[in-house]
Order: structure tokens, then C-alpha cells, then sequence
């Protein structure tokens, strides 16, 4: 995986979701994993998103640079990531005799390129330090694009962390359509 995101998470084995880059949930079987799943889900959406995120982003040659702002919801602890995700990607995968009703598992879609959120705090994010609610704090990322990856086919995922007792969790994140796309302000 990109940039050893996996050791970062405590990922041990595939497949792994990890939820608000807090909760890990194993794969067992399917009944098992959807209500895991579920649970993890309606968790995240129960907590209100401490900040907004809005960003505005433009490519030149293989070049991304992005302005991720946040707006505090509530005063806290803040940190801000980028990541490149790239779909249509292709490689073959054991499935252990999971039904696949028509499902290509050999086509990956939101694979990790780039994780650009700060190794040093397990990739969760740059530190914007404390902003008091109604304020807002920027970052300015700049991202190399790999020249392999085929741009038409990626995206962007940018997120805020808040601090959460002793870590720091997504409180927020906004997926783009592609490396240039805009967003205003969302609070969900």
C-alpha cells in the first residue's frame, strides 16, 4: 500500500475497513461484516462534524496544489490531509469462494496513490493546532503526481481530524470527482 498507510492503521490482514481512521473493523463473514459495517456507520454519523472543509484545487503538468480550509464548528484541535485516489485499476484477487453475483473483484476503484497527511502523526493530518469555533485555519498542499497514473481516473479525499480524548479522528471529509474539482463549505 501507498506509503505504509496500512502499519499506520494497525492493519493486519485484507480485507480491513477503518472507520474514521479510529475504528477497525475485521473481515469475517458476510452477515458478520455487514453488521459491523452498519454499526460503524451509524456511529460516525451520530457525532456531529466539529469543522467544515471547503477546498479549492488546480493541476499544472503533473503538479496538484490544493487550499484546504476549515471552519471550526466548535473551538478544538485540528489537523488537515490530502489524499490521490486513483479507480479503474486492475489486479486479481482471491475472494475464498465469496459469491461475486456479478461483481468484477479484479477492478479496484479508490486505490491509495498519494497520502499527503504527515507520516509523523500516523497520517492523520497537518497540524492547524486549536481554532476557536467560527474561525478558520488553512493548508496549502503541493502533490507530485506520479506521470503513471492516469489523471482522468483520480480523485481526491481531503479530511479534517479533530482531537478526541488522546487521538485525533475524522470529524470530516469531502470526496472530489477529480483532482481539480472545487467544494464550499460541508459540514456532514
Amino acid at each position: 500500500p501507498a506509503e505504509n498507510v496500512d502499519g499506520a492503521f494497525g492493519i493486519t490482514g485484507y480485507p480491513t475497513v477503518v472507520f474514521d481512521m479510529a475504528t477497525i473493523v475485521q473481515n469475517y463473514n458476510y452477515a458478520t461484516n455487514m453488521s459491523n459495517i452498519k454499526k460503524a456507520i451509524d456511529n460516525s454519523l451520530s457525532t456531529p462534524a466539529k469543522a467544515g472543509i471547503s477546498v479549492r484545487a488546480a493541476v499544472d503538468g503533473n503538479t496538484l496544489v490544493a487550499r484546504v480550509t476549515i471552519k471550526a464548528a466548535e473551538e478544538g484541535s485540528f489537523r488537515v490531509g490530502a489524499w490521490v485516489l486513483e479507480d479503474g485499476l486492475s489486479g486479481q484477487q482471491s475472494n475464498y469462494g465469496m459469491d461475486d453475483n456479478g461483481y468484477n473483484f479484479n477492478t479496484h476503484n479508490n486505490v491509495l496513490r498519494k497520502a499527503d497527511s504527515d507520516r509523523t502523526a500516523s497520517f492523520r493530518g497537518y497540524d492547524l493546532g486549536t481554532v476557536k469555533a467560527g474561525n478558520m485555519a488553512d493548508h496549502i498542499f503541493v502533490i507530485t503526481l506520479d506521470s503513471s497514473w492516469k489523471k482522468d481516473n483520480c480523485h481526491m479525499m481531503y479530511f479534517v481530524t479533530a482531537l478526541d480524548g488522546s487521538a485525533y479522528r475524522v470529524t470530516n471529509v469531502i470526496g472530489t470527482n477529480s483532482l481539480t474539482e472545487s467544494v464550499s463549505f460541508e459540514y456532514e
